[in-house]
């Protein structure tokens, strides 16, 4: 339960971020997995998959969430 919670309360913390909407955070998420998933998969897979403008928002956000490293 922890898990789940703690992966939709960073998902709607994508969700904040301009530029990032539902539909780029589910294929971020169908791929990956999870937001492990995506810190560890980096920045080219990240932007194969999404596009570079939208993969730097992400990882940006990524890096300045708490807890996150």
């Amino acid at each position: 339960h922890r898990q789940r919670r703690t992966g939709q309360m960073t998902a709607s913390a994508l969700m904040k971020v301009p530029g990032i909407g539902p539909r780029t955070i589910e294929k971020l998420f169908i791929r990956f997995k999870s937001i492990q998933g995506i810190e560890d998969a980096g920045f080219e897979k990240v932007a194969a998959e999404i596009g570079m403008s939208k993969a730097k928002l992400v990882m940006d956000a990524l890096k300045a969430l708490p807890g996150e490293s």
